[in-house]
């Protein structure tokens, strides 16, 4: 039986999944896998593990959009622990977006709670905002509804 956990963070390369993977990496886990559509922002995450010295995490240029290629990772490393930190989280962008914020924020999340399926026991963290909580813009009502969607997803595996 395996003891080792693949952690796989989802939008890793932004503000708050780059920091997240930056803790991770001494968290003991086996495999820090990294996927990002930013392609510029994760070699900027990598120069930062090289200049440190640390170990480099797996990464992958991928628009969760894409659920083939998502699928294909998933099935290359079979998360024990996925943390979901993508999405456009701009107000103001959000709101001039609309129809692109909400497509992109629930297709992604959508599409990750599908892909792990491959671990049907693995973990699901679902990193969301305090405008989610009572959603007065386009960005926070599109989290809130991926909230409702992990939940749901939740509930049917419990």
């Amino acid at each position: 039986m395996r003891t080792e956990k693949v952690v796989l963070v989802a939008g890793g390369a932004g503000s708050i999944g780059g920091a997240l993977v930056e803790r991770l990496t001494f968290s003991g886990m086996t495999d820090l896998i990294v996927l990002d559509k930013d392609e510029n922002q994760l070699e900027a995450l990598r120069g930062k593990f090289l200049d440190r010295e640390l170990p480099e995490p797996i990464i992958y240029v991928c628009d969760l959009r894409n659920d083939r290629h998502l699928g294909k990772i998933f099935l290359d490393h079979q998360p024990d622990i996925i943390f979901n930190c993508a999405a456009h989280k701009h107000v103001v962008s959000g709101q001039r977006n609309a129809s692109e914020t909400v497509h992109n924020n629930l297709l992604t999340t959508e599409n990750l709670l599908d892909a792990k399926q491959v671990n049907p026991s693995c973990s699901f963290i679902h990193i969301s905002t305090d405008k989610a909580v009572s959603p007065s813009c386009v960005m926070g009502a599109s989290k809130a509804l991926c909230e409702s969607l992990v939940r749901d997803e939740s509930e049917k595996n419990a």
